[in-house]
């Protein structure tokens, strides 16, 4: 009899370890489940990185060309307040012989109304018959 209860220990024990690496086997297959789909959610944040690099990069090179961009329309608007600037100082120069010039056409208007009684008094000096 003992050598029975011996053997049914050890079935029973038999029976514990396979119902034990039951256990295991199916914590195994559920570790390497999740093992698997943390693999692909690492894979997929790597890929998500790379996209994200890529991105950046490119919104880096837009940045710097728009800041390119901005400082070339800063150059030409700089260089067209320079030109207007310019442009106000002949308009202002233009102006200033304009009057010049009005006043010169006032007085040589003057001149030629002098001329013209002269003249028109020495035609009339000259065709008087010459009483002497």
């Amino acid at each position: 009899m003992h050598l029975q209860v011996k053997g049914d220990l050890e079935k029973k024990e038999l029976q514990e370890r396979l119902k034990d690496l039951g256990a295991l086997e199916g914590k195994h297959a559920l570790l390497q489940s999740e093992l698997v789909v943390a693999g692909e959610t690492l894979e997929e944040s790597h890929l998500q990185r790379d996209l994200l690099k890529q991105e950046k990069h490119e919104l880096t090179m837009a940045l710097e060309k728009a800041e390119q961009a901005v400082a070339e329309l800063s150059e030409a608007q700089n260089k067209l307040s320079a030109e207007a600037a310019d442009l106000h100082v002949a308009t202002a120069k233009m102006s200033s012989m304009n009057e010049a010039l009005a006043l010169d056409k006032v007085q040589l208007g003057k001149l030629m109304l002098q001329y013209d009684c002269l003249n028109m008094e020495m035609f009339l000096f000259l065709s008087k018959p010459n009483l002497l």
